[in-house]
């Protein structure tokens, strides 16, 4: 397995890839895997107030003993994100893309998802230097959606059907304090 970025703003990673090549033995039978994975996030500042910035993710595998994808992997995906902010606040809405899986495991009979996007945001507050309270919208829209990495539903008497894919989180806040001393 090898690995490779460059440094971005702040020494963070701002660029990854990863090969990864594995032999393994499931009950007896050789099973090979061959896939990679490559990230890159990246900020610009567009004054000393704003900011936009973003991930986009892909990832890609195929099993070498048979014709067929590995189980389980998210499809290509990606957020982009608008900061505003002065010494004492900050907000920033973002929106986050995930493009359809239909590169799916058929020995695993592993569902395709569509694709879908989410809005969310964040707001930051500092009324001391010692003091922050920052609050968070997830799925501010409230969509409806099926994340390809959340499970399958195996309990009858749900509401959803047993063998369907489990829905994401619907809208969500959050708030929390931190206090520095």
């Amino acid at each position: 397995m090898s690995e490779r970025y460059h440094a971005g703003a702040n020494g963070l990673k701002a660029l990854q890839a990863m090969k990864v090549r594995s032999n393994t033995v499931n009950r007896g039978i050789f099973t090979g895997r061959v896939g990679f994975t490559a990230d890159i996030a990246w900020k610009v500042d567009l004054n000393d107030q704003w900011s936009i910035d973003g991930i986009a993710s892909y990832s890609r595998g195929e099993r070498t003993d048979v014709s067929d994808y590995i189980y389980r992997l998210a499809p290509f995906n990606g957020s982009i994100g608008l900061t505003h902010a002065t010494e004492t606040w900050s907000i920033k809405p973002e929106v986050v893309l995930y493009s359809k899986q239909d590169k799916v495991s058929a020995y695993n009979t592993e569902q395709e998802t569509p694709g879908y996007e989410i809005v969310n945001v964040a707001f930051g507050w500092d009324p001391l230097e010692t003091l922050r309270v920052e609050a968070r919208i997830n799925n501010l829209l409230d969509e409806t959606y099926q994340d390809h990495l959340v499970g399958i539903n195996r309990a009858m008497g749900s509401g959803i059907p047993v063998g369907e894919r489990l829905y994401g989180a619907e809208r969500t806040i959050s708030a929390g304090v931190i206090f520095s001393f």
